[in-house]
């Protein structure tokens, strides 16, 4: 399995997870917090929003959560959409406020009338799950979850998907279920990837594809979806889509119990019992050296059978041999001094090959020692 490797990637910082979409003013983004503060006193609701979005993530000011909730409410009660569906999101999660599950659907609604797609998608589930004070309606989830998705709103199309899928307030259609999933799995969502996953290796409104469903199981286990990760330590078990291997599917099937997904324990203690003394060490190290941000993808070890695409022109190579520790699971040592740039262009490599030409072309070759790569100058036999 190939996977194209951006560097910048591995590096970027998270958003926020509340974020709403982009201020429609993006004059009022660049403002300095004392002209924003002040369109806020005067009530333009679009300074109110930034404002309460300054002050809840703590951008150019401390971050003080509940003195943005007002904020948000005098832009909410203006008409701002994007404020009524974030102050939904507040009360929902009760963030700098208690919960109130009924207040948010208030929000919500709003918004969502309003034709903001995320508060369609809200509260569609709502709806799906009779939330808030709303009758249980898979029919009403539908309706909202069909507005929500027709925008490009990636959770309400995989939302819509599994109506689909199920038969639940729609006609059961497996094929509409793909097309729904497959729109919300181009933008990443990590649920419909797996859903889909689902669906083409059991062959159900798709052609049976067990590697198109691995491929889609870890690109769901490498944004931090536990449940793709059980499945993808299935697959790794018994082969399907992807190369066999016990040591992965351990690795795989530990990480999504780590992260709560109880059912995955069993196939964990199944595929642990196969390992030798030396794989169990090699799986807690990966392990180990696994960082599962809150948004973003995994920073992992590469397993054994994974490949990879790359393409560097003077690239930094701090950066870089930043990326290929964490590809590696291992501290690359020898290059504190080094400051010239890399240059590598590989194709269906191994992460060992991509390391091995990277450093090549400065003059370097690599070895294991212990816990570490250690890197030395090629010696060049004499002339």
């Amino acid at each position: 399995m190939i996977r194209r490797i951006a560097f910048a990637l591995l590096l970027c910082s998270p958003l926020p997870a509340l974020a709403a979409e982009p201020p429609a003013a993006q004059s009022l983004a660049d403002a300095p917090l004392a002209a924003v503060r002040g369109a806020a006193e005067r009530g333009e609701a679009a300074a109110q929003f930034e404002l309460a979005n300054r002050l809840f993530f703590g951008q150019d000011v401390g971050e003080d959560r509940a003195a943005a909730v007002p904020w948000y409410r005098k832009a909410a009660e203006q008409g701002h959409a994007d404020a009524q569906a974030v102050l939904g999101m507040i009360y929902h999660a009760g963030r700098g406020v208690p919960r109130d599950e009924v207040e948010a659907v208030k929000w919500w609604k709003r918004a969502a009338e309003s034709g903001q797609a995320s508060a369609q998608y809200h509260l569609g589930s709502e709806y799906k799950y009779g939330l808030g004070g709303l009758p249980e309606s898979a029919t009403e989830a539908a309706r909202w979850y069909r507005k929500g998705a027709e925008q490009g709103n990636a959770a309400a199309q995989s939302s819509l998907g599994q109506l689909y899928e199920d038969g639940d307030g729609v006609p059961q259609s497996d094929a509409e279920a793909v097309a729904w999933y497959q729109k919300a799995a181009d933008q990443n969502e990590a649920t419909a990837q797996t859903a889909l996953a689902g669906l083409y290796a059991d062959g159900r409104g798709v052609p049976k594809d067990e590697k198109e469903a691995a491929h889609l199981y870890l690109e769901a286990a490498d944004s931090g979806f536990d449940v793709a990760m059980a499945y993808l330590g299935d697959a790794y078990a018994e082969g399907r889509g992807i190369t066999k291997s016990p040591l992965c599917a351990a690795y795989w099937l530990s990480l999504a119990a780590q992260r709560g997904f109880t059912v995955a324990e069993d196939g964990r203690d199944a595929a642990m019992a196969k390992l030798s003394a030396a794989e169990k060490a090699d799986v807690a190290r990966r392990l180990a050296a696994t960082k599962v941000p809150d948004e973003g993808l995994l920073l992992r070890p590469l397993c054994p059978s994974e490949r990879l695409t790359i393409t560097l022109t003077d690239a930094g190579i701090v950066e870089v041999m930043a990326s290929f520790s964490t590809m590696s699971g291992y501290p690359i040592l020898g290059l504190e001094k080094e400051t010239r740039p890399v240059t590598v262009n590989m194709e269906d490599a191994t992460w060992e090959a991509a390391l091995t030409e990277a450093l090549e072309g400065l003059g370097y070759g690599w070895a294991r020692e212990g816990d570490a790569i250690r890197v030395t100058p090629l010696t060049r036999p004499a002339s």
